[in-house]
């Protein structure tokens, strides 16, 4: 399973521990990541583990951002789409919350390059990924998409922060930014996120840290330095310190 683009076990468990959003999953347990299967079942006919769509993400590097799909996308959108485009398609796991587990869909696009449709329920986002092949084939794989299928243009989503007037549509797109930031930190991004995390109401700030979570930026280690001192609510301080640990140390 690809929980999105390198979220670490750490910071998965807390996600599925902290279901302050939108369709999170509400698992007290915080322990080990799940185990997947190793292979899925499609119309009854087994996938070998070698295509898998529950094989491990790949290392670091060979990972797409996150294209985050509007929500007119339709299944069936992105099936025609990539039928049209001739991608295989391997197969799907359903979610199973009880494993941690949401639901995902695995297509092989060429020689070593895999595209995976991803239901969010924390994030309350879907997203498609890509992983394996090289940056430049991962990068034409996610622009063919963009050309025929509703996503959210960075531009887009920092203008959705920029421009929510209340509380619950702040934290919904401060989120939906972190969801789906580039592989590497735009001052843009971190500012509005840091902004968030300044904010006078709780979902806006939770959203805020997830967020920091989700783009894994070291630039955020100096935000969440400050909001660790200084956060009031406790569950919310101890998940943004655990996630700070998890930071690497900005360049």
């Amino acid at each position: 399973m690809i929980l999105g683009r390198h979220v670490k076990p750490l910071v998965r468990n807390l996600i599925f521990a902290d279901p302050f959003l939108p369709g999170a999953s509400r698992i007290p347990d915080v322990g080990s990541p799940p185990r997947h299967p190793h292979a899925v079942t499609h119309r009854n006919h087994p996938v070998a583990e070698e295509t898998s769509v529950s094989e491990a993400a790949p290392s670091e590097g060979r990972t797409s951002q996150r294209l985050v799909l509007k929500d007119e996308v339709s299944w069936q959108d992105l099936r025609e789409f990539t039928e049209e485009h001739e991608w295989r398609y391997i197969g799907m796991m359903d979610r199973d919350p009880d494993k941690r587990i949401y639901r995902e869909a695995k297509w092989e696009v060429g020689s070593a390059l895999f595209a995976h449709y991803v239901e969010d329920e924390f994030a309350d986002e879907r997203f498609i990924i890509a992983t394996g092949g090289s940056a430049d084939s991962r990068n034409r794989a996610l622009a063919e998409i963009s050309e025929s299928v509703a996503v959210w243009s960075f531009e887009d989503l920092l203008y959705e922060v920029s421009g929510a007037a209340y509380p619950a549509g702040r934290a919904r797109a401060v989120m939906r930014l972190g969801v789906g930031s580039p592989l590497q930190a735009v001052d843009s991004a971190v500012n509005r996120i840091e902004r968030a995390s300044k904010d006078s109401d709780l979902r806006v700030r939770k959203a805020a840290v997830w967020a920091m979570a989700y783009s894994d930026w070291p630039q955020y280690r100096p935000v969440l330095e400050i909001f660790v001192e200084r956060e009031k609510d406790p569950q919310l301080a101890h998940s943004a310190s655990l996630i700070l640990q998890s930071l690497g140390e900005p360049e």
